[in-house]
């Protein structure tokens, strides 16, 4: 009597693992300098999550291009927010939740991050809503 396979989950690749090339370290910095995740860039050019980890412990190469690419993605990120700053509808929560979630930015890391004209990131993200919600009730809704 032959056993029955458990279906696969949706989106499981099957075959091989793929093949380690140098290409894919200008594609994943293609894809992180448009400001994606790792696991969207992933994602896109259709690597598992175990063999870019492989990729990342076996290839010297492809972990530098990796943290270069995440340099960019932070940037973009950055440069992108940086127009929220002079808007009607600043949503300071929903920036640090994303930057602590994608840049794995944390509180701790304050001392390092410069304030132009000087101050603590917590008090101007705070300062920043309040004068928002002063100007516009329905901003902090």
């Amino acid at each position: 009597m032959a056993a029955s396979k458990k279906p696969k989950p949706e989106g499981y690749i099957f075959g091989r693992p793929t093949l380690y090339e140098t290409k894919y370290c200008q594609l994943f910095i293609d894809e992180l300098k448009q400001g994606k995740t790792l696991a969207q860039a992933r994602l896109a050019l259709s690597i598992p999550i175990s063999t870019f980890r492989r990729w990342v412990d076996e290839h010297e190469d492809f972990r530098l291009a990796i943290e270069t690419g995440q340099d960019f993605s932070e940037a973009k990120f950055r440069e992108e927010t940086q127009n929220l700053w002079v808007g009607e509808h600043v949503n300071t929560r929903l920036i640090e939740l994303h930057a602590r979630n994608c840049y794995k930015w944390s509180t701790k890391d304050k001392d390092n991050i410069t304030i132009v004209g000087g101050g603590d990131l917590t008090e101007t993200l705070a300062k920043v809503g309040q004068i928002v919600a002063n100007n516009n009730p329905q901003a902090s809704k």
